[in-house]
């Protein structure tokens, strides 16, 4: 080996082991702003139209999405390496939670309709990394340490648009949502990444959203859902903005905790919210890789859950099942929800293979305990017992 290679292999390797390992940039050149307004509005067309584009240019179009996408990856990988930076510096690397991801083709579609002015090459989440703190106390840490962030995130390779800071902390939003979020735009190829921080508690309640979302078909996070729900999750914002000491949204800023709280226990008996999320602990994912369809029916007095898989082509077959189900339960206490594999991941908050390695772990407890088990399956009361529910 030569000397040239030599050191490159020992640069390249510390490299790695520090968590910055040389980022090759994208081996295709970057559409033009121009370019990717005019993908948008092809598809935007395309959903909006009965009538197909020419498969040509549409595939063209997608072509160049995946390339804006692939970089925005690209900016990901290179911010988290400064973030991390920072936050070795801070001592915070054992206490926060680092994530990110592109927003996926489907979600993209989806703000594209949803807005119908909005330009592709405007729409500024595409993007994201998020830092979540277990509590306040850190989360400030390394909130006030921001003028130092300019010489690792700032000046090297990012600008941070200072007018595009959003404190949803210390003003939530309307719905309850709290996060800080903050803008950053890459001095190369100008593209946005948005920055989001937040607490464990926070972080949890955002997640509640989504999991009450995927179980009643609505998306509370765009305004939709009814009114009572959507009153539940104010209210338990608040109580979660007080566990902090931070402040309430406005709606709820003259109640005492104690009325929150009040509130929430008149609410949940009336809704069985916190049941119906206790449910969801129960679900017993079995190893069909042709699953597409869940149809489970939850039990919310016992925190029982039943599932029925149907293959992607059964779909009409899973329709008739959730109507057949839903007409027969009589009992108030009884739900029964239809999801596709996907809600189903998003549910449990774990990958599949995930699932399943708890799912193993915990009947390899109860095979020595006596207890005869089922291969990806698991016993929802050990579930229980063992997840804390």
């Amino acid at each position: 080996m030569s000397l040239i290679e030599n050191i490159k292999t020992e640069f390249e390797s510390e490299n790695i082991e520090k968590g910055e390992a040389i980022i090759e940039s994208p081996p295709f050149s970057l559409p033009s702003k121009a370019s990717i307004a005019k993908v948008g509005d092809l598809i935007r067309q395309e959903l909006d139209s009965e009538v197909s584009l020419d498969e040509e240019l549409l595939n063209e179009a997608l072509t160049k999405l995946v390339i804006y996408r692939y970089y925005h990856s690209y900016n990901i990988s290179i911010f988290r390496n400064l973030l991390n930076r920072k936050i070795k510096r801070l001592n915070l690397s054992n206490q926060c939670i680092i994530s990110s991801r592109v927003k996926r083709a489907q979600s993209i579609f989806l703000k594209l309709i949803r807005y119908p002015t909005m330009k592709l090459s405007r729409m500024g989440d595409l993007a994201g990394v998020r830092v979540i703190f277990p509590d306040m106390k850190t989360l400030k840490l390394f909130i006030d340490d921001y003028n130092c962030t300019e010489c690792e995130i700032k000046k090297e390779y990012f600008d941070s648009h200072n007018s595009r800071i959003n404190d949803y902390i210390k003003y939530p939003k309307e719905d309850g949502y709290r996060s800080i979020h903050q803008i950053f735009e890459d001095t190369k190829y100008k593209l946005k990444l948005e920055l989001q921080i937040r607490t464990q508690l926070q972080h949890e309640w955002a997640t509640v959203v989504e999991i009450l979302g995927s179980l009643m078909k609505t998306s509370f996070k765009t305004g939709e859902g009814a009114p009572k729900e959507k009153f539940f999750l104010k209210l338990c914002s608040a109580l979660f903005s007080y566990q902090e000491n931070c402040p309430v949204l406005d709606e709820l800023r003259n109640y005492s905790m104690d009325e929150i709280c009040l509130f929430l226990k008149e609410l949940n008996n009336e809704l069985g919210i916190i049941e119906k999320l206790k449910s969801v602990n129960s679900i017993k994912l079995d190893e069909n890789p042709e699953a597409a369809y869940y149809l489970l029916k939850l039990d919310l007095e016992n925190h029982k859950t039943d599932i029925y898989t149907f293959n992607k082509d059964e779909k009409y077959k899973a329709i008739a099942a959730y109507s057949g189900l839903e007409r027969d339960t009589k009992n108030c206490h009884v739900d029964v929800v239809l999801v596709s594999v996907d809600d189903v991941k998003n549910l449990l908050q774990v990958s599949k293979p995930k699932a399943y390695e708890i799912i193993r772990t915990l009947n390899a407890e109860l095979k020595d305990k006596g207890y005869l088990t089922v291969q990806g399956k698991i016993r929802e009361d050990y579930l229980f017992e063992r997840m804390g529910a």
